[in-house]
């Protein structure tokens, strides 16, 4: 008995021995690599900046003949002439009220146009200038508080007109637009100040 059981010693032994051994050689399972700690997150672009427009400074022509052409306002009247030799801001200055006038002259690049027609009382005066936001606000509360109306703009900021009367024996017209003023006193019918703004505003 004992005999056998020493016999089976070493098979044992040997049994046991390549069980070991074969655990031993069994790969350890593998983790899945995971990702760094150090990579940083790559952050998103932010969103251009839309470039802001800004608006197109208001340009006064530097002629009469480029502000209103002849053409034009022989369409009012085919005798109107222009008359270059006469001094129309000063013509203007006792036809409109002083505010208004006083605003002009202080305003940048003014232009003054006259237009009529020789040897009778048919004649326009425009005065145009940039001014800017606080005498602009000046000038229409002045208007509102005065003998002038203000009337429907057609495209423009603000507009005020003062009739013919026995008193005042033209009419005023005046149209206010952002930085723009435009004064017209006329005697003759005609789209003198609004013809004008829209060439300006074109």
């Amino acid at each position: 008995m004992t005999a056998r059981r020493l016999l089976y010693a070493p098979f044992t032994l040997v049994a046991l021995a390549a069980t070991v051994v074969g655990c031993a050689a069994e790969p350890a399972p593998t983790e899945a690599p995971r990702p760094s700690q150090a990579t940083e997150a790559v952050e998103a672009p932010e969103p251009a900046e839309e470039p802001t427009t800004q608006p197109a400074a208001t340009t006064i022509p530097e002629t009469c003949e480029q502000l209103l052409p002849l053409a034009t306002v022989q369409t009012y009247d085919p005798r109107l002439e222009a008359h270059p030799g006469v001094d129309a801001e000063t013509q203007l200055s006792g036809m409109i009220g002083p505010k208004t006038m006083g605003t002009l002259q202080a305003g940048e690049r003014q232009l003054y146009c006259n237009w009529g027609t020789t040897g009778t009382g048919a004649l326009s005066y425009l005065g145009a200038a940039i001014i800017n936001d606080s005498a602009k606000a000046e000038l229409v509360a002045a208007l509102r508080d005065s003998v002038y109306e203000e009337v429907p703009a057609d495209g423009a900021e603000a507009q005020f007109t003062q009739g013919q009367s026995y008193e005042h024996q033209h009419t005023d017209r005046i149209i206010l637009d952002g930085d723009l003023l435009i004064a017209v006193s006329h005697t003759i019918t005609g789209d003198f100040a609004q013809d004008a703004w829209a060439r300006i505003r074109r």
